[in-house]
């Protein structure tokens, strides 16, 4: 096991993940981990083992699903919806596309940018629920490639600047 959890921290300055991040994931300190890495972990390394055992067993499967390619099939409701955000978009309008989660809703938006995002200027930013309105705009901005730093208005400001 323990060479296994080494090869996420090689001697060679490559770094899959750091030792906080493993800490971060796995619920382990930091300590801890640094510690068993080195040999001189006196707590209970049966459960040091297991936790990262677990955890490199998620990150195997993880980098087995990257592999996976998922390519864009225009169905009839990717077409119809390819439509609407095409509309939408030439109006400067709003469209609202739902349905249950795996139906291909991000798909058709990658689709789009994809399509469209050298003659049209579109630009997908995936946010996460916890983003903030300075988060956005500061997503926003790195995608034109302005100033990311300032309050919202400044960040508003450059937006609109760049989007002009």
């Amino acid at each position: 096991m323990y060479d296994n959890a080494r090869t996420y921290f090689p001697a060679d300055g490559t770094v899959r993940h750091t030792q906080s991040k493993v800490a971060d994931k796995t619920g382990l300190s930091g300590a801890t981990i640094s510690q068993y890495l080195k040999g001189v972990y006196n707590g209970n390394i049966d459960n040091v083992e297991s936790t990262l055992r677990d955890f490199l067993d998620r990150e195997t499967e993880r980098a087995h699903r990257r592999d996976i390619k998922v390519h864009f099939v225009p169905t009839h409701l990717a077409r119809v919806a390819l439509d609407l955000i095409s509309v939408t978009h030439d109006f400067g309008d709003i469209g609202v596309i739902y349905g249950p989660a795996g139906m291909g809703k991000s798909m058709v938006l990658k689709e789009y940018v994809r399509a469209n995002s050298a003659n049209k200027g579109v630009i997908l930013i995936e946010s996460a629920p916890g983003y903030t309105a300075k988060v956005l705009l500061q997503a926003l901005c790195a995608r034109l490639g302005l100033r990311k730093t300032g309050n919202i208005h400044e960040l508003i400001e450059e937006c609109v600047q760049g989007l002009a």
